[in-house]
């Protein structure tokens, strides 16, 4: 299965530990999946990693940087044929075709407990 990882869902499984962690470290451990990013979806993962507000430590960052660099296969995006905000830009633009994309909504609904 090919996916891709909003930033947030990354920057949530890093700060929080719990499920996003889990969705991140199976997509980059499990053989049948094929994380994709483009150059400009990895720029900004890593870019927003090493934001202050984060304060993550050296060690931390290298260990996901590390992971980013052998868990994920980089594709050339497509030029979109419509609008869209520039961040949005670099995740609509990679090819979509039967490739779901691991979102902060989706991620709010595998944590939502049952009852809610």
């Amino acid at each position: 299965m090919k996916l891709i990882i909003d930033t947030n869902v990354l920057i949530s499984g890093i700060l929080k530990d719990k499920k996003p962690e889990r969705v991140i470290l199976f997509a980059a451990g499990n053989l049948a999946v094929d994380w994709i990013v483009s150059p400009e979806i990895m720029t900004e993962y890593k870019e927003v990693l090493g934001r202050d507000k984060f304060r993550l430590p050296a060690d931390i960052l290298k260990r996901w940087f590390d992971i980013l660099d052998r868990s994920t296969s980089t594709i050339e995006p497509n030029p979109l044929i419509f609008p869209a905000t520039r961040r949005m830009q670099n995740f609509l633009s990679v090819p979509l075709l039967q490739m779901p994309i691991i979102s902060s909504q989706a991620t709010e609904t595998l944590t939502k407990p049952k009852n809610c």
